[in-house]
């Protein structure tokens, strides 16, 4: 799945959702094909992402959110 934020101006844009890999050495493995986007949210004037990471004792790692 790719998300993409689109900025419509004025402050305002939305959240589309692509259901299409994107795991090659380029990044996405095709164009984002502009008619398989799902609006997700409308109106927004930004968009933030975070996940979890557990923690990894092999690597000393804590659990944390991340915001990458």
């Amino acid at each position: 799945m790719v998300y993409q934020f689109k900025d419509d101006g004025e402050k305002k844009g939305h959240l589309l959702l692509y259901e299409q890999r994107a795991l090659n050495r380029d990044f996405f493995e095709d164009e984002l094909k502009e008619d398989s986007a799902v609006t997700l949210f409308g109106g927004i004037s930004q968009v933030r992402f975070e996940y979890f990471r557990e923690a990894d004792g092999e690597k000393s790692r804590m659990e944390e959110w991340v915001e990458e």
